[in-house]
């Protein structure tokens, strides 16, 4: 398992952990002094320069310097106190059986960059929602059921969304966000300026089983769908094929493969593998 897992998720993925969902962990007070006033930690000055940082490399429009160091702490801020990481659709539908409340509200990645649409791709868990409603009373939420939540990330996830799983301090998951590039602020932070917890990989690598596919005629579905570039295709062959070590694992190609020919391993098998995250 990765190291998140080893940590905290006695014996599973660490985001299926139930007692991070529960009353007594969601609605303490750290967890909730924390989402109303979130601190800066001991060394102040250093943190706050650092959490200006993290703001500025998911937000800005492209790539920008940042220095070994400096990448370092933002890594480390980020595993503290916001970060993320990609997961299937499979882990997510059992992650949304684990949560008390669930609100959805539109997503706030594409305000951002100027889709004024209400895209309601983001899902949200007590005590998270009436944060919300203090900070970004514009963000109109609505509850959900856990079936409701099911539909929505599911009709989404076959729309080519990436599920998101968004701590906020880690180990407490406040969101699910299915969203894409270049919207997405998490994955810009983990593909522009490279900061592994903005976006981690997930617990899964897609791999293609050559004697399923076809290639598509020439032009693989696969391929259109990764948002990570880790889907090729051989011309000689006629077939696809996933390079592994840029996979990020949320599985979306699967759900452009006609043939059933894309299927997901787990990462942690695999010793080339087991601590790209």
């Amino acid at each position: 398992m990765c190291d998140l897992c080893e940590l905290h998720g006695e014996g599973r993925r660490w985001y299926l952990n139930p007692k991070f969902y529960a009353k007594d962990f969601v609605e303490s007070p750290a967890v909730k002094s924390f989402l109303n006033d979130p601190p800066y930690p001991a060394g102040s000055d250093a943190n706050k320069g650092l959490i200006e940082l993290v703001d500025m490399l998911l937000t800005a429009p492209s790539t920008i310097p940042v220095s070994s160091d400096e990448l370092m702490g933002v890594n480390q801020l980020m595993l503290r106190l916001e970060g993320a990481q990609v997961a299937p659709l499979e882990d997510i539908v059992k992650l949304l059986d684990l949560p008390e409340d669930i609100d959805v509200v539109p997503c706030y990645c594409r305000k951002i960059w100027g889709d004024w649409d209400d895209h309601y791709t983001c899902l949200h868990f007590t005590p998270f929602p009436e944060i919300i409603k203090k900070r970004a009373p514009w963000r109109k939420e609505r509850s959900l059921t856990t079936d409701e939540a099911k539909d929505i990330v599911g009709g989404t996830y076959q729309k080519g969304k990436v599920p998101v799983i968004i701590w906020y301090p880690f180990p407490y998951v406040c969101a699910i966000c299915m969203c894409e590039l270049p919207y997405c602020l998490c994955l810009r932070g983990r593909i522009f300026a490279g900061a592994t917890n903005a976006a981690r990989k997930a617990e899964y690598y897609a791999i293609i089983d050559p004697k399923k596919c076809d290639g598509c005629g020439g032009k693989p579905e696969c391929l259109l769908a990764c948002q990570f570039g880790a889907m090729k295709f051989n011309k000689h062959e006629q077939v696809a094929f996933a390079v592994t070590n840029l996979c990020f694992g949320c599985g979306v190609c699967r759900t452009r493969c006609p043939r059933e020919a894309i299927t997901l391993k787990d990462r942690n098998l695999v010793p080339t593998l087991k601590n790209q995250w």
